[in-house]
């Protein structure tokens, strides 16, 4: 955020890295399986995170 920050008030020889969707859905499913895995965790072996 900083970068496309910076490129967009004019900041000269700074490139920010292209915002694809896929970087969205891939936070999204390391999420996901972080909950549910926690979740089996606690809930099947009473280990707590």
């Amino acid at each position: 955020m900083l970068t496309h920050t910076l490129e967009k008030i004019g900041v000269p020889r700074v490139k920010g890295i292209k915002f694809h969707n896929w970087y969205l859905y891939g936070a999204i499913v390391i999420l996901v399986a972080n909950v549910v895995i926690k979740n089996i965790l606690k809930f099947g072996f009473g280990i707590m995170m």
